[in-house]
């Protein structure tokens, strides 16, 4: 069951999202929630066997986050699958209104009082607090590794890891470095402490596309352990 509360037309937020029973394990829907955007439909989130999560989008954008529970080491590494099995046109990641993708992955940090990435309105209804934050991609015109700002938010980096050119179908195994990848992108030291929250969204609502991807094992190593 989906349930969704909608607060003065703003962003949504769910207090559940469906998973179905064989779900993945590391995929706990009780601590995961859906963030909507007003006027957007969202992606669906359904959880498979074989610690699978699918994500499908019809010209749709929204995100599943979770708060990551303890602060990691410098020597943390975020790791995961994935794979895309109904992919869109190419578009510039770079491009306000031309950045739809079929998957990607995004941390969060709390670490600047100046704003927040869904503003204060956002902040007086409980919307997570979100300073700097990487987006890890799947799709574009751009090279793979390439870093562009985040053309929605001046405190946002996106990092192309996979492009148009990566092979539909396969699953892909990716390890990032969680200091090195905010060095590269912010040209400083990241304040790990304030890492709070991860998320996964799709987003094909500027292309009216359909995308259908999966992903598997979202887990933080802190030091070689999971988180």
């Amino acid at each position: 069951m989906l349930i969704r509360n909608y607060a003065m037309g703003a962003f949504a937020l769910t207090a559940t999202v469906f998973s179905s029973a064989a779900g993945a394990s590391w995929f706990n829907s009780a601590d995961w929630k859906l963030l909507e955007l007003p006027g957007k439909s969202a992606p669906h989130f359904f959880a498979k066997p074989d610690e699978v999560l699918e994500v499908s989008s019809d010209s749709a954008v929204g995100f599943l986050y979770r708060e990551i529970d303890s602060s990691p080491d410098k020597d943390a590494v975020l790791r995961w699958r994935w794979t895309v099995q109904r992919t869109i046109a190419a578009t510039d990641q770079a491009a306000n209104g031309g950045d739809d993708r079929p998957l990607a992955v995004h941390l969060w940090f709390d670490d600047d009082e100046s704003g927040s990435l869904f503003g204060f309105l956002g902040r007086m209804l409980g919307y997570p607090k979100v300073g700097h934050l990487i987006t890890y991609v799947w799709g574009g015109t751009r090279g793979q590794n390439t870093i562009v700002p985040n053309p929605h938010y001046e405190k946002g980096a996106i990092i192309i890891l996979q492009n148009a050119d990566s092979e539909i179908g396969r699953w892909y195994d990716e390890a990032r470095d969680i200091s090195s990848d905010y060095s590269a992108a912010f040209g400083e030291l990241p304040n790990l402490t304030a890492l709070r929250y991860m998320a996964i969204s799709a987003d094909t609502d500027d292309t009216r596309s359909t995308s259908t991807a999966l992903i598997s094992g979202l887990t933080i190593l802190f030091s070689g352990r999971p988180e």
